[in-house]
């Protein structure tokens, strides 16, 4: 493998290295050329597009020659292809809903600019719209296509050769894909730097930022991460499997702990069920008897209270002719 790596490294050194000799004798020749030719297309796109503005706007934009470099459109060198363009002029080419360039720009009631279709969804729905810009409430649904405004942007681009997504604010471009190409020295991202955990291209390899740093070739690394991750993966399948088996042990145990659960109350159910049945029998048998005992003791008691009657009779009648004796005055018939 460092074999391997060695003969990529040489290779692309060689590469490196006459890359940079045709480059250098190429800029050499062209140099004067270019400098002059981008002079003039710079100042003549700057004075077009400040025009087109002050166009649209109905206002008075004098361009002077000591004007700041942070308000004019930069373009570098064509051996660079890295295009920037001023972050004003961005600003002024960008819609406040959508964050990117204006398509089909119209122009509402307080005066900003908006895309059709983005004021159509911000609209829908409601009965008026606040414009983010100044916060002023529009309710008339009303505006006019900005031609000045959606043919700057056109010629904008143009002129400079720009594309839109560099005109674009940092927010929409977050939404794009990894460049292939690296965004320092437009090379080929081919290395994997280890010391840094990303993508190099073989300047940056050679360049002071990587002095002393190891770097793989992309299949290399991805083979060796892939490695790596694999010794991940092998333990956390058998935590897996572990735990699947935890989890299947423990529904069983919950299975069962539900079958015991409704045998027990079955149980509980039906001797519940018994004892409800012996004590209405024992409760039916008791009143049985109670009814039969008292009916028994109460004709007793019934006979014994006839039986005191007749002897309170019987004493009643003795008393009777014992008064009588005692009132009876003559004394024969009192002795006889």
């Amino acid at each position: 493998m460092n074999t391997y790596v060695s003969a990529v490294n040489c290779r692309q050194n060689e590469w490196v290295d006459k890359t940079r000799l045709l480059l250098v004798k190429q800029e050499e020749e062209e140099e004067e050329e270019e400098e002059e030719e981008e002079e003039g297309e710079e100042e003549a796109a700057a004075n077009e597009a400040l025009q087109e503005t002050s166009g649209s706007e109905n206002q008075s934009v004098k361009l002077e020659d000591d004007e700041p470099e942070a308000k004019r459109i930069k373009v570098d060198p064509p051996g660079n292809s890295s295009v920037r363009v001023s972050d004003d002029l961005a600003e002024e080419l960008t819609c406040p809903l959508c964050n990117e360039l204006f398509k089909e720009p119209v122009v509402v009631k307080c005066g900003h600019n908006f895309c059709c279709g983005c004021l159509d969804k911000a609209w829908a729905g409601q009965d008026s719209f606040t414009c983010p810009a100044c916060k002023e409430v529009i309710n008339d649904k009303k505006f006019t296509n900005n031609r000045a405004l959606a043919n700057l942007v056109k010629k904008t681009a143009r002129a400079f050769a720009v594309p839109a997504a560099v005109l674009t604010p940092a927010k929409s471009l977050a939404k794009e894909k990894p460049p292939v190409n690296c965004l320092v020295h437009d090379e080929k991202l081919k290395l994997f730097c280890k010391d840094d955990g990303d993508l190099s291209c073989v300047i940056c390899r050679d360049s002071l930022k990587h002095t002393c740093h190891s770097f793989l070739p992309i299949m290399d690394a991805v083979c060796v991460y892939k490695t790596e991750l694999s010794s991940i993966v092998t333990p956390l399948e058998d935590a897996l499997k572990v735990a699947e088996q935890m989890a299947k042990n423990q529904n069983e145990k919950i299975g069962r702990h539900k079958t015991t659960m409704t045998e027990f109350r079955e149980h509980i159910e039906s001797e519940f069920q018994k004892m409800y049945k012996f004590m209405k029998e024992k409760e039916q048998k008791l009143l049985e008897k109670l009814q039969e005992e008292g009916e028994s003791l109460l004709m007793e008691m019934e006979d014994n209270i006839a039986k005191i009657e007749e002897n309170i009779k019987c004493i009643k009648q003795s008393i009777a002719t014992t008064s009588e004796k005692l009132n009876d005055t003559d004394s024969v018939s009192f002795l006889t």
